[in-house]
């Protein structure tokens, strides 16, 4: 049986592990970049689509589960299985962060902003840009984490 441990989150501890998301997601983005094929790309493209409308609409829930797809869908590609598994678990670490800025919708638009030219880069094959922009997406989105200093919770 696995027991749950409070983990007291603290805007330290948040900066170093957007710090390491944003290394292995702008890794994996970069290794995915020449091999999303011509569906990868409508897939991706009917995805940012549908988060413009959830944006459009207010629909922050909507949007942040459209976000996380959006994103798997892009690192799924990457050949290394090693790196993939490094960024889900990245992810999950991470997603405790999620309610200290999932309704900010100011974030919510400059994240899409930075979606799309996330997209651009991939179509055009460039694994340099795609690595600096997700690095610099990753960026924003922590940036945004506000750690309220009670704030703590369970994991197992």
């Amino acid at each position: 049986m696995r027991h749950a441990r409070v983990v007291r989150l603290s805007h330290e501890r948040m900066k170093e592990e957007y710090f390491v998301r944003a290394i292995v997601e702008a890794a994996a983005a970069a290794q995915a970049t020449k091999k999303l094929d011509d569906a990868a790309f409508d897939a991706l493209e009917d995805l940012l689509h549908r988060m413009d409308r959830a944006r459009d609409a207010r629909r922050t829930a909507d949007f942040w589960a459209l976000t996380k797809r959006f994103h798997e869908r892009i690192y799924a590609a990457a050949p290394s299985r090693l790196l993939r598994e490094e960024v889900d678990r990245v992810r999950v670490r991470t997603l405790r962060y999620l309610p200290a800025f999932e309704r900010d919708h100011d974030l919510v638009a400059a994240a899409q902003r930075e979606h799309w030219e996330i997209f651009h880069a991939l179509r055009g094959g460039d694994p340099a840009k795609v690595e600096r922009l997700v690095r610099a997406h990753v960026a924003t989105v922590a940036s945004a984490v506000h750690i309220p200093p009670d704030m703590s919770a369970a994991h197992p």
